[in-house]
């Protein structure tokens, strides 16, 4: 049997030296390690048995000689000449747990957007926050729905307890035409997650549900004991959001409240850690998600999303004889236009740049003039573009009658 299993063993590449040669050793081995299914059966295997199993069972998988190498910390060369069953490509120095060649890093996978809908990241850890009231929790539902029925497990963390979701979710099966749905769950108290023992709790609880996103409402509700403006706490709390995408490979969606400025509430080291961040606004029913860096969202890996517009709309259903109102989000037929007294000083820095020249600037020599960032230049034209404020010309960018009477409302 044993032979067997040799003589069909694979050829292992330098990340997969690395995964089995963590395993073997007790270690955990990272998600995004691009290995073959063989060798993550074999690598959970080495899991599952005793450590004292650990080099017998990987003996029988891939080679007495093989399993040998791969059980030393480094891995070293094989000794030539003696012709194991497995050609073993050996990585060279450094060999370190957590070292990477460069050239590998194209290998491992890339964060991927986990909705269409929304610029959150599958496997990241994104923020949402906004004022009390303004719809996170709204938010929170859909996300969840949005993933739940496209065979995504959630856990939904209503650390504020469960009152007023069952409208909620009962509301938006309905306008979506959903009559059940297993993939959410709902956690229905408040966690100390900077609190590893609370936080290894949890993970213990949900590990068997394999999800996919944790949606934590709200960020003060899961810090208990803890203080949310102390650099040191949130640090420990982001420290357990960390451990959770890793060991459980899911995804993080942290909802949390805005301060007295406007601002994401709290220590600065919640919004400098996550991959993205999107800022809810609410005007009445109109609600607009904002993921630009000017309008105080955060994009870390990809081009910002545009603002989108939505509306909370009205809905009433009747299940098993009882009734559910609530509101469900929609898109807004609404546009988000730039009004004049909407424009940002940067937006003004460049029409007043281009004013004096009738045929317009180059995108370079805006650049040059006014000395905004590459990142933001060309959404900002862009935005003068849409709120009809410039054109493009012969010459570049030109200034509009519109983009006149903008300077001149702003110097009277």
């Amino acid at each position: 049997m044993a032979k067997a299993m040799m003589q069909n063993a694979p050829r292992l590449t330098d990340n997969e030296v690395i995964y089995l040669n963590r395993i073997v050793h007790g270690l955990s081995a990272s998600p995004y390690f691009t290995v073959s299914d063989q060798i993550r059966a074999v690598g959970k295997r080495l899991q599952e048995v005793s450590p004292e199993y650990r080099l017998n069972t990987l003996q029988q998988a891939i080679g007495t000689e093989s399993a040998r190498v791969l059980s030393m910390n480094p891995p070293v060369s094989i000794p030539t000449g003696s012709e194991p069953q497995l050609a073993l490509v050996q990585p060279s120095q450094p060999t370190r747990q957590n070292l990477h060649y460069a050239d590998d890093l194209r290998h491992l996978p890339q964060l991927h957007y986990q909705l269409f809908e929304y610029p959150i990241y599958a496997q990241g850890f994104n923020v949402l926050f906004g004022n009390s009231g303004a719809g996170k929790s709204f938010v929170g539902i859909d996300i969840s729905g949005r993933v739940s029925i496209a065979g995504g497990v959630v856990i939904y963390i209503a650390a504020e307890g469960l009152f007023g979701y069952s409208s909620r979710w009962e509301c938006w099966k309905h306008h979506h035409g959903i009559s059940s749905c297993k993939k959410l769950l709902f956690w229905d108290s408040p966690l100390s997650l900077p609190n590893p023992v609370d936080a290894d709790s949890f993970m213990t609880q949900i590990a068997p549900f394999k999800p996919n996103l944790i949606i934590i409402d709200t960020v003060a509700r899961c810090m208990a004991g803890y203080d949310e403006n102390s650099t040191k706490d949130m640090s420990e709390f982001i420290a357990a959001c960390d451990r959770m995408r890793q060991q459980l490979s899911v995804g993080i969606l942290a909802i949390h409240h805005t301060g007295k400025d406007g601002r994401i509430r709290g220590s600065s080291v919640l919004f400098a850690s996550a991959d993205s961040v999107l800022f809810l606004k609410r005007d009445d029913t109109e609600i607009k998600l904002v993921n630009e860096a000017d309008g105080g969202g955060k994009n870390k890996y990809s081009p910002e999303a545009p603002p989108r517009a939505l509306t909370l709309m009205p809905v009433s259903v009747t299940v098993d004889g009882m009734a559910f109102d609530s509101a469900v989000l929609v898109d807004s037929h609404k546009q988000f236009v730039k009004e004049q007294q909407k424009l940002k000083h940067k937006h003004n820095q460049i029409l007043e740049v281009i004013e004096g020249y009738q045929s317009g600037l180059n995108i370079k020599q805006i650049q040059d003039a006014t000395g905004i960032a590459n990142s933001s230049i060309y959404r900002l034209v862009r935005d003068l573009k849409e709120g009809d404020y410039v054109v493009d010309s012969s010459g570049g960018i030109a200034i509009t009658d519109k983009g006149r009477e903008v300077l001149l409302s702003d110097r009277t």
